[in-house]
């Protein structure tokens, strides 16, 4: 997610892969399956934020 700093449009949210749907619903997902791979502190940032914020793994997330 991003929010526009340029003046045309100024403050309008990007979110082109839903991630304000699942903060909403309190869900942590993946961007890709590679994600782990890309960068293995992933899984300790995850794990942080679900306890942190209270958010739920979504299916594909599993950690165990």
């Amino acid at each position: 997610m991003a929010i526009l700093l340029t003046p045309r449009g100024l403050g309008e949210l990007i979110d082109p892969y839903g991630g304000r749907a699942d903060l909403r619903a309190r869900i942590l997902r993946l961007l890709h399956p590679g994600s782990f791979r890309d960068d293995p502190t992933r899984v300790f940032r995850a794990a942080r934020y679900s306890c942190r914020f209270r958010l739920k793994f979504a299916p594909a997330l599993s950690l165990c």
